[in-house]
């Protein structure tokens, strides 16, 4: 069972019994956001690296969209690692040099 922290640290505290079923959840709502940030990552790095619409190091980055996968054994790192590629892929967005629309090919793009 998942106890939040105040309960390990003021172990007093007692839980109502329909809080059981919420840290459930919370534990699996983690998981699955932990899986959804590496399918997201990874392709952003693939759609990145096939149309070269960032720099190249951007979907090099999409390196750590492996470490979210590994969330079960290191949890710290793989949350971290998320918002890391995060941060990576707002500076990128920051950097990139804007085509005026008057420049740009009439046709859509296409993937």
């Amino acid at each position: 069972m998942a106890y939040p922290a105040a309960v390990v640290r003021f172990g007093g505290v007692v839980l109502p019994v329909l809080s059981q079923p919420l840290l459930a959840l919370a534990v699996w709502s983690y998981h699955y956001a932990q899986l959804g940030a590496a399918a997201m990552i990874l392709a952003t790095s693939l759609v990145v690296w096939r149309t070269r619409v960032l720099p190249s190091w951007v979907a090099v980055a999409g390196v750590l969209g492996v470490l979210p996968l590994l969330h079960l054994w290191l949890p710290i790192v793989a949350a971290l690692s998320s918002l890391l590629w995060f941060a990576v892929l707002g500076v990128a967005l920051l950097v990139a040099p804007t085509v005026p629309a008057e420049d740009r090919d009439a046709a859509p793009a296409t993937v």
